[in-house]
Order: C-alpha cells, then structure tokens, then sequence
C-alpha cells in the first residue's frame, strides 16, 4: 500500500470517528434527580402520622358510688379507645342551651358518668375517622371530653355527650346502648380497680389521687438530628441557604429571608419565615390539620411518641408534646411547637434531638399523693387557686452534666395555670427506692 493510500484510510475513520462523537452529543441526555413540582420543598425520607397516631384521650375518669376513679395507663386508653372506635354515633345536636350553667359541672361529672378526657379541644370533623360517625352534615363541634352514663335502661338508644369544658358547650349524638352497656362490663365495673381521686374547687374542678404516686426515673441516650435533612425540608431551594458558624447559640441557615437556628444551648431547632408574620384567623380543625401535615412533610417524626398537646386559635399555634410511658415531658425540650401565619408557617421550633435507648436503670420514686400537693399550693401566697386548671405527674428532662450523649428524665408534680404547666417547688422531693 502506497502512502496516499494510508492517507485515504486514516483520513476515512477520522470522519467515521468525528461523526460518532457528533451524533453522541447531539443525543446525550444526562439523568437529573427528579424536581419536585410544587416549588415548596425538597423531598426527603419521613414517617408521616394521622389524626388517630396523635391524638389520644389523655385520661379516662369514672364516678361510681360517690367516688371517683382516673387511669392515666396508656394499656387501659388504648382499650378503652378501641372499645369507642366501634361505636356507630348518629343524629348529633347542640343542647348547650338545655344544660343550665350553674349545673353544668353537675352535668358533666355526675355521679355514674364516664369522662373520657383530651388534653385540648379537639375537632370532631377531624376525629371522626377514629370514630364511627353517620351524619352527613356534621355540625361544627370541638370537644375535649366525651361523656356518657351506663346503659341500664330498655331502651335501645342511649346518648353520648361531647363537650367543650371551658366553653360550657355539649352536643348530644345517639348511639346503640348495647355499646355502653358493653362498656359498662368492660370497665366501668371494675373502676374501683383504678387509683382514687379526690375532688377539688369551684371554679376549676380538680381531680387530685388520694395515694401516693410511683414513678420510674429514666437516663436515655439520645442521637442528634440531621440538621441537613430538616433543612433540606424546610427551605424551598436549599442549594441557596448559607450557613453561619460564627453564630453565639449555635448554628444558623439562612436564604436571605427565612432562618433556621439550631441552638446547642437549648438543643432545639427554631424556624422563622419573617414573610408570614401576620395571622389569619382559622378554625380549629383546619389549625390542627395542617399542623400534622407540616410535620409530615418536614421531617418531624423524627421521634413516634409525640403527642397533640394543645391549640390556640387566637395565636394560631399548636404543641405537640413528648410522652413517656404515659406521662408528659413538660419543660420545653420536650414539645414541637408551631405558629402560623397568613397562609403558611411563621414559626416552626422542634428539639434538635430524639431519645434512642433507655439505660438500665432500677430506681423508683414514690411521689407525695396529689392531695397532699394539692393542700401544700393552697398554703402558697404566689399561687391564685382559682387559676390552677389541673394537677399532674410528668417528666422534667435534663441533659446529663457528665455526658451529653445522655438526658435523664425526673419525675416530678407539675401544676397548669393558662397555657403553662409549671412545677410544683419541690418541698418534699419524695421517697426514692431500688
């Protein structure tokens, strides 16, 4: 083969060459994350939760022969709410105006009654889906206890009451009595076997345990987290957000508008958006809806044993709150709150961290009966009786001085007044036992 030959044949599968590269990136298509389309945040792996995962009876209390009976014990709620879910509740009505206010306490904690008590009001529209509710036209009812006497009578109907106790509000729903009279077996009679509770006030009506009360002291390990993830769900564009390390309490995320702190002082993650600072005035239902959503979409859930706390319609807000084998965290690092503004969440505040596993721990404390705490806040200049709405066990959680991979969770007597829940001064921190 002569030179110009080899020339022809290289000059060939260089065109040859050329032409597949050409054709490769005229058609080259990369693969791109999908975007998501909404614009409002980026999608990230989160555990969403229901209107029925959230919201519980805090308590249940009985009135039987002059005496009163309360179960704080999750097992027992979670029967006495599955007992309830099969119900079929029809042709609801509102007799607020039928229940004279001077004999509305009467009313309600009558003797024979069951009390099957919320801590906040809750929506029924909402709550519906946990109940077996045939009415079309549902009216416009928030509750935050469901009241209802023992079925003896023939009759094949009985009456369930849902009331809104500061409100002084009680519709009526009918309901077959073969249910309560299924009840009546189940739990009624055997209200005796529940701690004792003595009643208290006028204005408030308290319901304080005769006994003593036992509670186990807890240290968790707890993990830390991710900060990126949460603000990966809570900024639109992420890719925007700067981070400041210089920040006093922690570290701060910003995209010019909305801030993200997340406070190593108060180990809580605090989310402002400036823009929606004024409220719009919604229903209840709507609040509470759209504050489970949030968190669902926003990697909330981070810990399952949250629980809805309490709403504000004025402020908009709505807490959810820790609990521990029943019983609430109450200082702050405990609770997810959630403010809102003209058409989305202004400020949005969740611990930065969720308890993992509880250490072996053998100790109990025998807390003061809550008569006798009951008669020491009496003896308190400080304290407007009158003001004080109930009386509680709950955890306080603290960050292990020694160790802060650890918290630990004392029991102690809290007292709420407003929207507050606050401390009983320890006088007698109580009997500790191994």
């Amino acid at each position: 083969m002569n030179i110009e030959g080899a020339k022809s044949i290289i000059l060939t599968l260089l065109i040859m060459i050329s032409a597949f590269l050409t054709w490769n990136i005229w058609t080259y298509q990369p693969k791109y994350d999908p975007i998501s389309q909404s614009g409002d945040t980026y999608s990230v792996d989160i555990d969403k939760k229901g209107i029925d995962d959230v919201v519980k009876p805090n308590s249940v209390l009985f009135h039987k022969n002059g005496k009163h009976y309360q179960t704080f014990e999750e097992a027992d709620i979670y029967n006495i709410q599955k007992e309830l879910s099969g119900w079929t509740l029809y042709n609801f009505r509102d007799i607020s105006s039928t229940v004279n206010s001077l004999k509305f306490k009467d009313f309600v904690h009558g003797n024979g009654n069951t009390e099957i008590i919320f801590r906040d009001i809750v929506p029924l529209d909402l709550f519906k889906k946990t109940l077996d509710i045939d009415e079309e036209n549902l009216p416009s009812i928030s509750f935050d206890r469901i009241v209802f006497k023992p079925a003896d009578s023939p009759r094949r109907e009985a009456n369930v009451y849902f009331v809104s106790y500061e409100k002084q509000r009680v519709f009526e729903a009918k309901v077959n009595s073969s249910y309560i009279k299924k009840f009546n077996q189940a739990f009624y009679q055997k209200a005796a076997d529940y701690p004792e509770y003595q009643e208290h006030g006028k204005r408030n009506v308290l319901y304080v345990s005769k006994d003593p009360s036992k509670m186990n002291q807890y240290k968790y390990s707890i993990t830390r987290i991710n900060t990126e993830k949460f603000k990966d769900a809570l900024f639109s564009d992420p890719k925007y957000v700067v981070r400041h390390e210089s920040v006093i309490q922690g570290d701060e995320y910003s995209d010019g508008l909305r801030l993200m702190l997340v406070n190593k002082e108060s180990s809580m993650i605090s989310f402002v958006n400036p823009a929606q600072k004024s409220k719009v005035f919604g229903s209840s239902s709507d609040l509470l809806k759209k504050s489970i959503d949030f968190i669902n979409n926003h990697a909330g859930w981070e810990d399952n044993r949250y629980l809805f706390d309490g709403l504000n319609e004025e402020e908009q807000s709505v807490r959810f709150r820790l609990f521990v084998k029943g019983y609430p965290v109450f200082n702050d690092i405990g609770s997810i709150n959630e403010i809102w503004g003209n058409a989305d969440i202004y400020r949005y505040e969740h611990p930065s961290f969720f308890l993992e596993v509880p250490l072996p721990e053998d100790l109990s404390i025998t807390l003061q009966s809550g008569e006798e705490v009951y008669q020491r806040l009496r003896n308190m200049r400080n304290i407007d009786m009158d003001a004080v709405q109930d009386l509680a066990c709950g955890y306080m959680m603290m960050k292990d001085p020694t160790d802060s991979r650890l918290v630990s969770l004392e029991p102690k007597w809290y007292y709420r007044s407003g929207d507050d829940w606050i401390m009983v001064p320890d006088e007698d921190p109580g009997t500790r036992r191994r």
